[in-house]
């Protein structure tokens, strides 16, 4: 999962620039974070 959102983010770096593609940093992740804490949580 880390590498997919880290092509993701880098290509949004790319496309918009590193001062807007860090300021979307938040909502960009927000896929990734959710399926990443639901695995984490299915394990209890």
């Amino acid at each position: 999962m880390q590498s997919a959102f880290t092509g993701y983010q880098a290509a949004v770096d790319s496309a918009v620039g590193p001062s807007l593609g860090l300021q979307a940093y938040h909502t960009d992740e927000r896929p990734y974070c959710t399926v990443e804490a639901r695995t984490l949580f299915d394990q209890f």
